[in-house]
């Protein structure tokens, strides 16, 4: 097959640049994968063909016109499994890195709940939830242990408290901002949390849901303009649902978004109900 023939049976132009070539072979090769599953015989791609075409101009590109020299079939074969299986081979090992990740962090997952069975029950698990909480992934363990003692040394007959952060944008500005969101709302769906701490953005967002238990018995204990009342779904009647805790003494030594209001909430059907609402109390204590 001479250079001519080769670039017009590939489909591309003798301008075309070495990117644009592995392109178009990785379509050809796509392409005859299709049609292996398809039975109109028009729709049939001659790899043979293309193959042959793919080697020419590479030669061609390597050594220019000089004719390529004769090889023995054995080394045609050769050169035809290493072409044609190349992306196969890629394929396979990015599917092995895969499997050795998920593997790796099915074993993680079972270290950790080892390790949690351990340790003593939580008085109460706290998710802090929004913008407010800090995005640095490196400083996440630091912080969740931080809020934990801030917690503890409120409450010393409790021997622990599990913490939860999950940094969610409020506005979407990126790529970035669009994943986090997504990642945020995964964790909320699957984790079940004693309580709530959020933007009072995402507070409204969520309250309507009737996700929050009702803390009208903390009425008459707590600030009426830390108090907020709404009507939920299947309400009759505005409760209160939220109280604002936005600088409160659990959040020293921690960084996070002074000026965004915080409100605290219980969910609906909490493990550990009485604990949370003693932890309101006395977070809205040391609220400024």
């Amino acid at each position: 097959m001479d250079i001519q023939e080769a670039y017009q049976q590939f489909g591309v132009t003798e301008d075309a640049t070495d990117e644009a070539i592995e392109q178009q072979y990785e379509k050809w090769i796509k392409r005859h994968q299709a049609s292996q599953l398809d039975q109109n015989r028009d729709s049939q791609v001659d790899m043979d063909v293309i193959n042959k075409a793919y080697q020419t101009i590479k030669h061609n590109r390597q050594f220019g016109d000089e004719t390529k020299p004769n090889s023995s079939p054995f080394k045609e074969k050769l050169e035809h499994f290493f072409t044609y299986y190349k992306l196969h081979t890629i394929g396979i090992i990015v599917l092995i890195a895969i499997v050795i990740g998920i593997v790796q962090t099915l074993v993680d997952n079972q270290q950790q709940k080892q390790e949690l069975a351990s340790l003593p029950p939580a008085s109460v698990k706290v998710m802090f939830f929004g913008s407010f909480v800090t995005a640095d992934l490196t400083k996440l363990d630091q912080t969740e242990k931080q809020l934990a003692e801030n917690i503890l040394d409120k409450f010393p007959n409790w021997q622990r408290v599990e913490t939860i952060l999950n940094y969610s944008p409020v506005g979407v500005n990126s790529e970035t901002d669009i994943g986090m969101k997504q990642k945020s709302a995964a964790v909320i769906a699957t984790e079940k949390p004693d309580m709530y701490i959020m933007d009072l953005e995402y507070f409204k967002t969520y309250v309507t849901s009737g996700m929050f238990y009702a803390l009208d018995d903390l009425s008459n204990s707590i600030k009426d303009d830390q108090l907020y009342a709404t009507k939920a779904e299947l309400d009759d009647a505005e409760h209160i649902y939220g109280v604002e805790i936005t600088d409160a003494s659990v959040f020293n030594k921690i960084p996070y978004r002074e000026e965004t209001k915080k409100i605290a909430a219980i969910r609906k059907d909490a493990a550990n109900k009485e604990n949370a609402m003693e932890l309101i109390l006395k977070l809205s204590s040391t609220a400024k």
